[in-house]
């Protein structure tokens, strides 16, 4: 390995001896082109980092050189490829997992991010590397400036909606919304959930954290089941829930008899409310019940109502 690293630094000096001499800038600790502020002191700047890849999406991915808070930062290099590396993998192919890169590119604010964009590979170092550990947040501390760019994790997360025609969805930790972005349907270990995020799933989600419209969301990167709603569980229709989110009363149907019990159960196990439906339409006074996800059990069928202030 040691070989093929100082054949590709001496690959990448006859480049740069070819075109003529050309500043990549200092390189510098992720930590500090973050700033520990919303801004990077860095911005317009060309600089070099040496990391590892975190959580890869194709031609974008993110970055960490260190362990916790502002040691995170989204790389935008649509022409970055790792070289061939005979006999672990043929041919170029783009950023992964474990990868160590020294990379350079310029520093842009971008909807609130910190990011390296134009990025160029100025050496790939290693490969398979321990990668920084996710940090555990909730839906309120992940909305701290400080996990910009960071690999993250919620240890719970029940899905609200499923994925949209762009890949986005919503779960809750019982106390905020939360938006994620991206689907995980491939995980080596055999906890993926083949029909990926439905409303009811218990999820634990690992990715990066990105600002969007002003807002933290979750890139997600792999998802751990946990748990599956129980009318997925057991191929039964789920019952409809309206409108979601609801304020005061809320519309439950489904495919059940009259006389059906049903329960309404808090993240927190608490039991809300009971009794027995009347018809397949059922409506359920909830101006009483406290602001959160709540499980909605009618019979064999289960859904997931986000209760509003």
């Amino acid at each position: 390995m040691a070989i093929l690293c100082r054949m590709k630094r001496f690959a990448v000096l006859a480049a740069l001896i070819g075109v003529g001499i050309q500043t990549w800038g200092q390189v510098l600790s992720i930590a500090s082109i973050q700033g520990n502020a919303e801004s990077s002191p860095y911005v317009d700047s060309t600089i070099t980092i040496l990391a590892f890849v975190t959580e890869p999406h194709g031609d974008h991915w993110y970055m960490q050189d260190a362990y916790g808070a502002w040691n995170g930062i989204r790389v935008i290099g649509p022409d970055v490829l790792v070289p061939s590396n005979p006999p672990w993998w043929s041919g170029e192919r783009q950023p992964e997992v474990g990868d160590q890169l020294e990379i350079s590119g310029t520093v842009v604010e971008n909807d609130g991010n910190t990011e390296l964009h134009d990025a160029v590979l100025v050496d790939f170092v290693n490969f398979w590397m321990a990668t920084p550990a996710s940090i555990t947040v909730t839906s309120q501390t992940m909305q701290d400036e400080q996990y910009e760019g960071t690999r993250i994790r919620l240890e719970q997360a029940t899905v609200l909606s499923a994925p949209d025609a762009n890949g986005i969805w919503t779960v809750t930790d019982g106390v905020e919304e939360i938006t994620c972005v991206g689907v995980d349907l491939d995980d080596p270990m055999g906890n993926e959930d083949p029909d990926g995020p439905s409303p009811g799933d218990v999820y634990q989600i690992t990715g990066a954290s990105l600002e969007s419209n002003g807002l933290h969301v979750m890139h997600v990167g792999d998802i751990d089941v946990i748990s599956l709603g129980i009318g997925e569980e057991f191929g039964f229709d789920r019952l409809s829930l309206s409108p979601n989110p609801a304020l005061d009363v809320v519309k439950i149907q489904g495919a059940f008899p009259a006389g059906t019990p049903w329960r309404a159960i808090d993240l927190q196990g608490r039991e809300l409310g009971s009794g027995e439906v009347q018809h397949t339409t059922h409506w359920l006074n909830i101006s009483e019940w406290p602001a959160g996800a709540i499980h909605v059990v009618v019979g064999t069928h289960r859904g997931v109502l986000l209760k509003q202030d």
